[in-house]
C-alpha cells in the first residue's frame, strides 16, 4: 500500500535508521576497495515511494563498477538495519514529475535524483516496490527550500536593521479607538 499526502501527491518514504557498528564492519570487510571508509553511509533514509508495509532500504556503499549496482541496507520500521545486499540499478528513465523534483548531476545516497539530459534515471534498485524516484517528491527538498528562504529573509531583516537608526525602522503605532 502506498501512502499519499493530501491531494494525492506521491512522496518519498524517508524512514530513518542508523547502521549498527557490526553491519558497518561487515560492509567495510566486504569492500576492500581503496576508498575512503567515510564514504560509507551510516545515517540512512529510505528513498522508496512512501509505503505502509515492507522493508526500508538505502544505499550504504556505491560499488566501483557502475554496472554492478550498489550495496543497500534493509531494515523494518522501528528497527536498525540488519542486512546489506547488492542490488542492480533500476534502468527506468522518465521525465521528472512533481513540483519539488530536484535533478542533480551525480548519484548520491543522500539525495535520490540523477539527471540525464532532459530525463531522469531512477536512482533506486531494479524491481523496487512503488514508483520510480523521478515519479514522486522528497519532502526534505521542501525543507531545504524553506530553510534557504528563511535564511534569505533573515539576511534582508539584518540589512534593514543595520541601515535604520531605529533598528528595523519605525513601526506604525496602532491605537484602538472607542468607536
Amino acid at each position: 500500500m502506498t501512502d499519499r499526502t493530501d491531494g494525492g501527491e506521491r512522496r518519498m518514504c524517508g524512514a530513518r535508521a542508523v547502521m549498527p557498528l557490526g553491519l558497518v564492519s561487515l560492509v567495510l570487510d566486504a569492500t576492500p576497495a581503496a576508498r575512503d571508509p567515510e564514504e560509507l553511509e551510516t545515517v540512512l533514509r529510505c528513498p522508496l515511494e512512501a509505503h505502509a508495509t515492507g522493508w526500508h532500504y538505502d544505499v550504504v556503499w556505491q560499488l566501483d563498477d557502475p554496472d554492478s549496482g550498489d550495496m543497500w541496507a534493509l531494515w523494518a520500521e522501528g528497527d536498525t538495519p540488519e542486512l546489506v545486499v547488492i542490488q542492480p540499478d533500476c534502468s527506468a528513465r522518465g521525465r521528472a514529475s512533481g513540483p519539488n523534483t530536484v535533478p542533480v548531476e551525480a548519484r548520491s545516497a543522500s539525495h535520490n535524483r540523477k539527471s540525464v539530459a532532459q530525463n531522469e534515471v531512477c536512482s533506486l534498485f531494479a524491481l523496487h516496490p512503488g514508483g520510480h524516484s523521478f515519479e514522486f517528491t522528497d519532502s526534505q527538498d521542501e525543507d531545504f527550500r524553506l530553510a534557504a528562504a528563511c535564511h534569505e529573509l533573515r539576511a534582508v531583516i539584518a540589512r534593514q536593521a543595520q541601515s535604520s537608526p531605529d533598528g528595523l525602522g519605525e513601526r506604525p503605532s496602532r491605537r484602538l479607538s472607542d468607536d
